[in-house]
């Protein structure tokens, strides 16, 4: 889903989730180099784990995944493990024998 060649499928997932983000960053996705650079835009700014490197036309597909991936997946990690525990009773299920 977070595949920096698809980042319009990665938008849809966002959508769900958050929908006036999403359309802005779609629309990052069409603009200019000019207008991009214009914006000053970071790779930190998508996801905290990246450095401090300009969004630029070339890596913008790139800083959306990441962003998306950032906002649906890692700021939710503890409350996916949390929900993930409690349907396996704290991983002390093997679901395995019923989805054979």
């Amino acid at each position: 889903a977070f595949d920096s060649a698809r980042p319009r499928y990665a938008l849809q997932l966002l959508a769900n989730a958050d929908s006036r983000l999403a359309t802005q960053w779609s629309t990052l996705l069409e603009m200019q180099s000019t207008d991009l650079d214009a914006m000053d835009l970071r790779m930190h700014m998508f996801d905290d784990s990246q450095d401090d490197v300009m969004v630029t036309q070339a890596n913008v597909a790139r800083a959306v995944v990441l962003g998306c991936r950032q906002r649906l997946l890692l700021t939710r990690r503890q409350s996916l493990v949390a929900l993930h525990k409690g349907f396996t009773f704290g991983c002390k299920i093997d679901f395995s024998l019923q989805l054979a």
